[in-house]
């Protein structure tokens, strides 16, 4: 101001420039900053003092209709559980949110990344204001303003194999794998595997817009899906029986098949990769990509897509926590082809057993059942997978085979006539098994039938021979009661239908 008085017109200049420069840095820089750290302090102050304030009906109303769902006790499991998300973009911000609505006790949200534009048209939680936000903070403040009551542990960090640890090191009830980089997949994968966590993943939901071709199923069953092929690759290259032992000619034990469930669609891809811009080929992909190795290209996606996949996911995991895990089908409907093939091969071994090493399968006119109940056998009663080695049923067809408890004799030397007034045989006396396992069961059914006919044994007798019979060509007692059971279990499903 002296100087100005002193008529100095560059210091008038300094001034007006400093001035103006101070009011800019202020309004576009210095308040935002400011205010966002404010409002943050007054929405976790309110937060918790919701959180506190919250009366415990008030709770129990907005959890009442699970709680009508799972019944008292399903529910109190729920709210009980200690859950991990790992990747909370389109399909992990969706699925936390109704985790986070469901009430979990404990509910941990992992993800480096930073809510962008492109992210709005699948996130759950994120609106204009959160881009630019860590998505871990954006969906636990959404959890908090809708379920205050949720323990929320944000962890804004890369999973991968240093913070593994880290990240699993609490006594976790339930994996939620929504991650969309294959190799930090495998790592998950085999991480919790080994510490005998349950995880359920989702597999791709980008390029892909069919809501009816999402399947449930053990990660061995993921069919069509890029994703899952990837990433079983990933898995047995590391050594890991996640379930999907695929050794026709393996007869030993086998990991369950349900021990990493995933989510996935048979939908084919409707597009591609969109390609790199000019800028991209200009200064290379590699500087693009928001880590190193990670993909550069985008996948397009269909909003709901995701959406749906998250609270598919959602359901299967409540059900699970609650006590009342789902059974759900293990790959999309048979074709008509492989039903047409398995049912061929049946028929040629039982025209064999009884007419001789030259019959045709055409003269087999003792199978007593419609297609759907094949079916229904093979994707519902067997899974689609091999009685005793698990494994599953695609490339390599199995063989339906009849069980020792089948009404039909196994060895008949009787005229044609005699033939004729003999049982049929029912959907519910067949068994699925490897090709080898098949044969080596009706060999050993029919060499036993046979000695117990000629030594004139008594009915009882008989079905002690078969039964052994049975369990020696399979591996012994305990798996062939497991197949009695199984058997048992359908047809008193059959008899609740009727």
């Amino acid at each position: 101001v002296i100087m100005a008085q002193r008529g100095s017109a560059t210091a008038v200049v300094f001034i007006m420039a400093t001035s103006v420069t101070t009011i800019i840095v202020y309004e576009f820089l210095v308040r935002p900053i400011v205010s966002r750290y404010f409002k943050q302090k007054k929405d976790d102050h309110n937060s918790e003092r919701i959180k506190k304030s919250l009366p415990e009906t008030m709770i129990k109303e907005m959890l009442s209709r699970h709680e009508a769902f799972f019944g008292s006790e399903g529910n109190g499991r729920v709210r009980d559980a200690r859950v991990v998300v790992i990747g909370l973009g389109g399909v992990g911000s969706h699925l936390a949110t109704m985790l986070g609505r469901a009430g979990v006790r404990w509910l941990r949200l992992v993800d480096f990344d930073l809510v962008s534009l492109s992210s709005l048209n699948r996130h759950a939680a994120a609106g204009l204001r959160d881009v630019g936000t860590k998505k871990t903070e954006c969906v636990k403040r959404f959890i908090e303003a809708t379920a205050p009551f949720v323990q929320i542990d944000s962890c804004p960090i890369m999973f991968d194999s240093r913070t593994k640890e880290q990240i699993l090191s609490d006594d976790i009830d339930i994996v939620f794998d929504c991650i969309d980089d294959v190799d930090t997949k495998a790592i998950l994968v085999e991480a919790c595997v080994k510490k005998n966590l349950r995880i359920i993943c989702a597999m791709g939901a980008g390029a892909k817009a069919d809501p009816t071709r999402l399947c449930v199923a053990p990660l061995a069953d993921a069919v069509h899906d890029p994703l899952a092929v990837k990433l079983r690759w990933k898995l047995r290259g590391r050594g890991l029986d996640y379930g999907g032992l695929e050794d026709p000619n393996h007869d030993g034990k086998v990991a369950d098949p349900f021990t990493v469930l995933c989510v996935y669609s048979y939908e084919p891809p409707r597009c591609g990769l969109l390609p790199l811009t000019q800028e991209q080929r200009i200064e290379g992909a590699n500087n693009f990509g928001a880590l190193t190795n990670f993909r550069v290209r985008v996948l397009p996606v269909l909003g709901a897509m995701p959406a749906i996949m998250g609270h598919g996911m959602a359901a299967i995991g409540l059900c699970q926590l609650a006590g009342q895990p789902i059974s759900p089908s293990p790959r999309e409907p048979l074709s008509r082809k492989v039903k047409q093939k398995m049912l061929q091969d049946l028929k040629k071994r039982e025209a064999r057993r009884e007419f001789g090493s030259h019959a045709l399968p055409e003269q087999c006119d003792w199978l007593d059942f419609l297609s759907p109940e094949l079916e229904y056998l093979i994707t519902e009663v067997w899974r689609a997978r091999c009685a005793v080695t698990n494994r599953k049923l695609e490339r390599r067809p199995l063989a339906l085979a009849r069980w020792w408890r089948s009404a039909r004799p196994f060895f008949s030397d009787g005229t044609t006539e005699e033939r004729q007034s003999l049982p049929l045989v029912l959907v519910d006396e067949l068994i699925l098994l490897a090709p080898h396992l098949a044969e080596r069961l009706d060999s050993a059914l029919n060499i036993a039938a046979a000695q117990a006919q000629s030594r004139q044994s008594s009915a009882d007798d008989t079905q002690q021979a078969l039964f052994q019979a049975a369990a020696n060509a399979l591996g012994g007692e305990q798996q062939a009661r497991r197949i009695d059971n199984r058997l048992q279990y359908m047809r008193v499903i059959s008899c609740k239908g009727s």
